[in-house]
Formats: structure tokens, sequence, C-alpha cells
């Protein structure tokens, strides 16, 4: 599924086409990707200028203001993307990909931005405000230090922590296993007994991973492309996810074991349970 990476790509991708531009027409062809009344979410978004286009965690928040000097409400398009969500610009007179569900055009943008979804996770809704409390700090956005601050008062599995979006919001399996890796966390260490030096080694490897594969434009495998159609250059880069069998760099066999109900990828070598935390 999409995780901060190709969210953030996604959101520079819409920034470039159609920031400050006015929402001219919406359809929505299946009410069901709809959190609450699909026509509401139409009419509140059409004859609106595209104010911010932001991202927190894997959410896409698109704000729209009042054009010109017209009074009213700001409103705000939040997109989950799900397992298999898509936000692509494609010509507005070619035929629509099968699943896709959503369609918006833009004043000055000759192409139209559709929103597809295969298995349906992903949906879209209308809010008042770019708050949602729902979330923790975002893993990209954040600095290392507010990473630790936050880690250090949790308690249990490491990995359980990283993949709840109320502790930390953006990291997917994908992310989780590569910054565990790096770090030389087992992906069952217990938090309350890591050493604050490893701990703040994986806040540290959590950034240098997101920012890598953020450069390249996310991870692709199956349904993940960026605005353009393109597909992301980081699964080249993979150390661990998706390699069980495979040689670690180390020579050392890569394992796939099931934790926290998520297959999960790490050097038995590289990645030895950890001691006892010191004083």
């Amino acid at each position: 599924m999409p995780e901060l990476p190709e969210v953030e790509t996604i959101v520079r991708g819409l920034k470039k086409e159609i920031a400050g531009r006015v929402c001219l027409t919406a359809q929505v062809w299946t009410p069901s990707v709809v959190k609450g009344d699909a026509g509401a979410l139409v009419a509140a978004l059409m004859g609106r200028r595209v104010a911010a286009i932001d991202r927190h965690g894997k959410a896409v928040f698109v704000s729209f203001a009042p054009d010109g000097n017209a009074a009213g409400p700001t409103s705000v398009l939040r997109v989950h993307l799900g397992m298999t969500g898509q936000l692509v610009f494609e010509p507005a007179d070619s035929r629509a990909a099968p699943h896709t569900h959503a369609a918006f055009r833009f004043a000055g943008n000759p192409r139209e931005l559709r929103y597809r979804d295969i298995r349906r996770f992903g949906n879209l809704r209308l809010l008042t405000n770019r708050f949602d409390p729902g979330m923790g700090p975002d893993a990209w956005l954040s600095s290392g230090d507010e990473l630790f601050s936050v880690l250090s008062k949790r308690r249990g599995m490491i990995k359980a922590a990283l993949l709840n979006q109320k502790i930390v919001a953006g990291l997917g399996n994908i992310y989780v296993d590569e910054s565990l890796y790096r770090s030389g966390i087992h992906p069952r260490a217990v938090i309350e007994r890591l050493r604050a030096d490893r701990l703040r080694a994986l806040c540290d490897a959590i950034q240098v991973v997101l920012g890598e594969s953020i450069a390249l434009g996310g991870t692709s495998f199956r349904n993940y492309i960026d605005t353009e159609g393109a597909r992301g250059g980081f699964k080249g880069r993979l150390r661990v996810y998706g390699k069980q069998g495979t040689r670690c760099i180390c020579g050392a066999t890569i394992q796939r074991i099931v934790v926290v109900s998520r297959g999960t990828h790490f050097c038995p070598a590289c990645q030895p349970r950890p001691r006892s935390k010191k004083p």
C-alpha cells in the first residue's frame, strides 16, 4: 500500500498541477468511496480554489478556499489511498480506466485528476479543517529527537508501535522493516528493553530511509504509481523487505516471520534479539 514516501510523491505531483487553480467540475461515480455524502463533497469543491496541498502520514489533504474575495468556509478534501488507491492526471477526453471512482477538473489544466482504487480500501472525505486528532506525529516532518521522545514513552513490541498510526504517522510494513534493519534492531524487540542509543539509531534510520525513498519517487510493487503514471524507483534499494531466502550483505540469509499479523523481513545476524537495557 502507499506509505509516506509514495504519498509525499503524490502530493508533490498535485502541487505542480493544481496549486492555486479553481475546481471546475467534480464527479463521483462510486458514492461508496466517499465517507459521508458524495453530493455534499462535490458541491463543496466546485468553484473553489486550491489553497493548499499537504500530507500527514499516509493522508493527502487538499484545502479549497472560495475563489477571489468571496466569503465562505474552507473545505478540505482528505484522500486515503488504502491498499491500491491512485491519483493520476489523464487527458479529460480519454476513457477512464476500470475502477475509476471519481474525477476532478481544474481551470487552466487540460487534464483530469482521477481517483481509482481496485480494492476500495481507500476513501475520500470532506472535512471542515485540516486538523486530524487521530494521528501521531509525521515520521518525515518530525525530527529524530521528536520521534525518540514519542517512542521512548511507549511500551511493547517496537514493530507494533511503528505501525500504529496513532503513535507515528506514515510508516507501513516496507519502511518499518527497512528502518529496523538499518538500525540493527530485531522486529520483536521490546521498546522498554532497548538502550537509548539503539532507539535513537532507529529514529535516525527512519528519516534516512524515508528520505532515500522520497528522492526516488517511492516504492512500486504492484499498483503504486505517481500522478503522472510513473512507478517509484526505491524497490531496487530495498535490503530486506520481500527478500526472504536471499543473502544479506553480511552473508546471512534474510528471514521472514510474522509479527503483529504482518509478514516481517529481517537479517538474523544484523538484527539479533536485543540484550537487556543497561542502567
